[in-house]
């Protein structure tokens, strides 16, 4: 089964790993569990890979300060704790959440990109 966004829920869900490829072409997330909306059953640890994108744009919001600040990635980087808001639009996902070791609400917009999804069953 091709898992999708649309099909899978994630948020509340720790994240266990994250991590760039060496060459930071790909993004990979793992996740502690995902829950298969469609059949309304949990499932296992689920892998996410992002790649190929033509524009990734990282922010920070504080919500202490109104302050939004943009964060170069190759530079900085930051993990999120858990995903809790998934943006599909055509040429855009965006995964947003609080960051695992900073303050603040974190969201990656990856601009055309392609993704998978792999979840144990």
């Amino acid at each position: 089964m091709e898992l999708k966004f649309e099909n899978i829920e994630v948020a509340d869900n720790n994240i266990l790993e994250m991590n760039f490829s060496s060459n930071y072409d790909s993004l990979v997330i793992d996740v502690e569990n995902g829950f298969l909306i469609s059949d309304g059953k949990w499932l296992g640890k689920t892998k996410i890979m992002i790649n190929n994108w033509e524009n990734l744009i990282l922010e920070n919001y504080i919500s202490e300060s109104q302050e939004t600040e943009k964060i170069d990635w190759k530079e900085e980087f930051y993990e999120l704790e858990m995903i809790q808001e998934i943006i599909v639009e055509k040429d855009l996902l965006s995964l947003s959440g609080f960051a695992k070791k900073r303050k603040g609400w974190l969201t990656y917009r990856f601009e055309n990109c392609e993704y998978s999804i792999i979840a144990e069953i």
